[in-house]
This record gives C-alpha cells, sequence and structure tokens, in this order.
C-alpha cells in the first residue's frame, strides 16, 4: 500500500491541464506539478467534443461566459456523417435523449423503413426534436419547444485545445495551487523494481512523486518509452493512420459555422470539419496502404476546392499549410504500471470519427479520481487493477462503436472502401473490443424495446444500412414464415407505420417553422458569448 501525496504530470497540453485541474479540485490537499517545455509548439486546428464534455466543466465549476471566448469556442449539438454510402447523403447523429415521438420505440422506425422506405437521414427526425436546429443552423438557449433537447445538458462545443489547455493552465489550475515547471525532461531514472525514481529535467535538476502521470502525447515517454508496456494494436480494423490538418479561413459565418461537426467519406478515408470563432478545422484522415501523403494531400485539396457547401478558389487553397500527423489506433495493455499513469495519447487512441479524443481523457481522469479517493489517496494493486479494467473496458466499447462505422458503411467504390468492406472481419474483433453483434442485439424484446435512449447505434444503423436490422429482426421473427407469408405479414401492419410517418412529417413541420425565427448559429453565439 501506497499512499499518494505528490503527483507530476509530464506534459502540458488539454490532457495535461485538465488533469492537473480536475485534480486540485478533487484533492486539493495533494501537492500537483504539470511539467512542460514552452518550445515544444501545438498544432491547435480545433478540437471537437461530446455533450458529456459537460460532466468535466460542471465539476470544474465552469460555465461557458467564463471559458468559451478564451477558446475561440462555439456550440455543437450533433454529428453528421456525408457520403458514407457514396450517395452524398449527410446522416446526423444529434445529442439528446431519444424518446421516439413518445408512443413509438427504436425498431418501429426500421420496419417502417423496410415496409414504406424514407430517407436515413429521417431518424433522427423521429428520435429527437433537435432535427431542424441542425438542418437550418439555428441555436436558442429555450428549449421548451424542441422535445428531448436541453441547452445545457445536450450541447457540446467545437473549441481550440491548445488555447483550452492555456486557460485551464493560466486561469485554474495555478491560481488554485497547481506548480508550472517550463522545463525539458532528459532523462529518467528507475528503481530496481522498473518504477521511476525521479526525472531528471534540463534546468530543475531531478524531479521525485509518488505518481507520475504522462501525458505526453504519442511519444508515450513514461509508460511506452520507460516501462515499455505493451501495446495492442487496432490496425488490422482501424486501418486508418495518417493525417493531414488544416486551418480554413472564413468566407461565410452564418453558413459556415455550423453547430455539428462533420465527417465526409472521400476516397480514402474521410475529412473532419469542426468550425472554431475565428476559422474551421479541418483535415483528411486515411490510409497510407492505399494513397501515399503526397496523393493524400492533393484529394483533400481538391475536396477544398470543389466540394464544399462554399468552394475555395484554387490559388487560396493551394496556399494552405498543411501538417501531417502519424496516428495508430490501440492502447497499452495497462494504462496504470508501477507509479506511471499515462492519460490522453500517451495511453492509446482509436481516431476522431466520434470525437473521442477529449471523452476519454475526462473520463479516464474521473476514474483516477475515484480510485485515488477509495482509500484516501492509498494505493494498491487491487485499486491499480480497478482503474485498469474501467479505462480499458471503456475504451474498448468506443472502439467497437468506431469501427461499427466502417462496418455498417455501404461504399464500395475505391481500393480502400472495397477493403473495408470486404477484407475487415468484425465479427472476431481482436483484443478486448466487444462483438458489434449479439443475438440481444437483434431481439426486439432483449434490444430494441429497451433501448437505452442515449445509444447512438441506431443512428449510424439507420443512417448508413438499415436493411440489416429490419431482414434480421424478420428472420428471427417469422423462422418458419415462406417469403409470401412474410410479405402479408407486413401488409397487415401497414396502416400502422403509415401513421407513424404522418406523426414523423406532422412533427418535422411544425419544427421547420418554429426554427426558423430563431437566430442563426453565428448571431446567437455574438449575443450570447462574443458580445
Amino acid at each position: 500500500m501506497k499512499k499518494i501525496n505528490k503527483i507530476v504530470i509530464v506534459g502540458g497540453g488539454s490532457s495535461g491541464w485538465m488533469t492537473a485541474a480536475s485534480l486540485i479540485k478533487n484533492l486539493p490537499h495533494l501537492e500537483i506539478s504539470v511539467i512542460e517545455s514552452s518550445d515544444i509548439p501545438t498544432v491547435g486546428v480545433g478540437e471537437s467534443t461530446l455533450a458529456s464534455v459537460n460532466d468535466f466543466l460542471w465539476q470544474l465549476g465552469l460555465k461557458d461566459e467564463d471559458w468559451m471566448k478564451e477558446c475561440n469556442a462555439v456550440y455543437k449539438t450533433s454529428i453528421d456523417f456525408t457520403n458514407f454510402g457514396g450517395d452524398g447523403l449527410r446522416v446526423r447523429y444529434p445529442f439528446g435523449e431519444s424518446t421516439w415521438m413518445g408512443k413509438y420505440n427504436a425498431f418501429d422506425w426500421f420496419i417502417k423503413k423496410s415496409l414504406l422506405g424514407s430517407r436515413s437521414d429521417e431518424y433522427a427526425d423521429f428520435a429527437l426534436g433537435s432535427g431542424q436546429l441542425i438542418r437550418q443552423n439555428k441555436l436558442t438557449k429555450d428549449d421548451s419547444n424542441i422535445s428531448n433537447w436541453n441547452f445545457e445538458r445536450d450541447t457540446a462545443y467545437h473549441i481550440d485545445a491548445a488555447l483550452f489547455g492555456k486557460y485551464l493552465k493560466n486561469k485554474y489550475s495555478i491560481p488554485r495551487g497547481v506548480q508550472h515547471i517550463d522545463d525539458k525532461v532528459i532523462h529518467v531514472n528507475q528503481d530496481l523494481d522498473g518504477s521511476i525514481s525521479n526525472l531528471v529535467t534540463e534546468n530543475n535538476g531531478e524531479i521525485t512523486a509518488d505518481l507520475f502521470i504522462d501525458c505526453t502525447g504519442f511519444k508515450s515517454l513514461l509508460l511506452d518509452k520507460t516501462l515499455h508496456e505493451p501495446f495492442e494494436s487496432l490496425s488490422e480494423v482501424l486501418i486508418n493512420n495518417k493525417a493531414i490538418a488544416c486551418r480554413l479561413p472564413y468566407v461565410d459565418k452564418d453558413i459556415e459555422m455550423e453547430h455539428s461537426t462533420n465527417a465526409t467519406a472521400l476516397g480514402n478515408g474521410w475529412v473532419w470539419n469542426t468550425p472554431l470563432w475565428d476559422r474551421i478545422g479541418t483535415g483528411y484522415v486515411y490510409s497510407d496502404k492505399f494513397i501515399t501523403e503526397e496523393e493524400a494531400e492533393r484529394e483533400f485539396r481538391e475536396y477544398l476546392i470543389n466540394d464544399r457547401d462554399i468552394p475555395r478558389p484554387r490559388e487560396m487553397v493551394e496556399q494552405f499549410q498543411m501538417h501531417h500527423v502519424d496516428i495508430k489506433a490501440g492502447a497499452f495493455q495497462r494504462s496504470w504500471v508501477k507509479n506511471v499513469c499515462a492519460i490522453g495519447l500517451s495511453n492509446g487512441f482509436i481516431e476522431p470519427l466520434e470525437s473521442s479524443g477529449l471523452h476519454l481523457i475526462y473520463r479516464t481522469i474521473f476514474t483516477l479520481i475515484d480510485v485515488l479517493k477509495m482509500k484516501d489517496c492509498e494505493i494498491n494493486s487491487y485499486i491499480k487493477g480497478i482503474y485498469n479494467h474501467r479505462t480499458t473496458k471503456h475504451f474498448m466499447t468506443w472502439a467497437a462503436f468506431i469501427i461499427s462505422h466502417y462496418a455498417f458503411a455501404e461504399r464500395n467504390d475505391t481500393s480502400y472502401w472495397k477493403y473495408i468492406s470486404d477484407e475487415i472481419d468484425y465479427i472476431n474483433l481482436p483484443h478486448n473490443i466487444p462483438p458489434l453483434f449479439n443475438d440481444g442485439f437483434y431481439y426486439p424484446e432483449d434490444y430494441w424495446k429497451k433501448i437505452d435512449p442515449y445509444d447512438g447505434v441506431p443512428f449510424i444503423l439507420a443512417g448508413f444500412n438499415s436493411n440489416i436490422v429490419s431482414f434480421m429482426w424478420k428472420s428471427e421473427l417469422y423462422p418458419t414464415m415462406t417469403l409470401e407469408e412474410r410479405e402479408q405479414e407486413d401488409n397487415n401492419k401497414k396502416e400502422y407505420y403509415i401513421q407513424m410517418q404522418r406523426d414523423i412529417d406532422n412533427y418535422n413541420n411544425y419544427q421547420k417553422e418554429y426554427v426558423k425565427q430563431l437566430p442563426s448559429h453565428y448571431e446567437f453565439l455574438k449575443e450570447t458569448i462574443y458580445k
């Protein structure tokens, strides 16, 4: 049993300062230091968050008016996916608690789809009331006329992650007692048992701690380079290993400052679009198995010139600076080893398709705080085991969700998408990733009628490949029926689903008219945050 009194965080950035801020808030009696070098630059192209980020902000006591303006932040209510079927369609996954209009269940929509046909992007209108807010790019704090959408709970943010880290550093952590050490770690000394005895810095000599937290990004200085913890790669199912990042100037903020993150599928990967207050963060995630770095950059520039809502002149786009980044999908077997705990990229990375980067950071921080509080900061192997079990399970569950996007995508027009469609084994997944398919997933009584109202899987299935669901359900429900008998059974239920379609259309038309009179996202921000 070891008592934790002093914690040293190696690396600043968003992960380091988010960790420092939460620790000093929840365990103010601890001695907490952050070592970071001002010589190490950050790209800061924009980070997209999930609605759960409000849990992190609330526990720090931060209000939007406190920090958004200093981080070029704007709001976010949805994650959208464009062209993942090769048809140009934009599918929306809004934040909120689904009610399926109060009298249906999630699977009703899939049966209606198979019987009557419908747009794949209609499911969001059926499940939640915020679809027209997103489509018309309007925003309001008055959520009384929008079913199952709460502004404070169901609105996330697009932020400049580098500025967010600086805000937590200068305006929150240091004023509350966190020590900032501007220095470089030049050597790591270890005890005989392999644990870290001290860090040797360039200007401050040796620094000791009871617990060292590794926030050094992909470098993973302590967990990987020093302790050599085995890394479990997910590259066989998440094949994207490269990214290009770019800062895009606005042409029209009323149109382009969307409160949704959009992922657009290209021939060899997908492009993210993350609007900030002063610019748009964008980039291309791809696999070098199918395209070179130069070819990827050309494909990305052509997209910026031709395929956005507001195209850019070629001479402008050719001048944009591109930042090339290596990424690796996977995680270390354990994130807490000896007296080292890794948080953020130093522990693992999936890919940014579902904006899970910051989410995984603060969920890991919450788990760390939980286990530190179990025995008043006394730690043994069992407590570390609880921590590692929780963090690994959460990471792999998210990995499964992101993998499902590729499993359900129907695009098959390039070598990249053919490989994703035909060559990856989505049933026998590696390591601890939960299966994408199981019996409970298909049976209505076991899954669909008891579905978690915050579950994102139906949104992805509806938008990407709804026919899988209706086919599997029918094959289980009508196992002894002929095709003709199944068709007759469907016809007997058509009136129910025709009425359901009327309900969806009526509510959607009502929302269209109500939302028209609201301010645009840009105007809303000018009135509330950027006054």
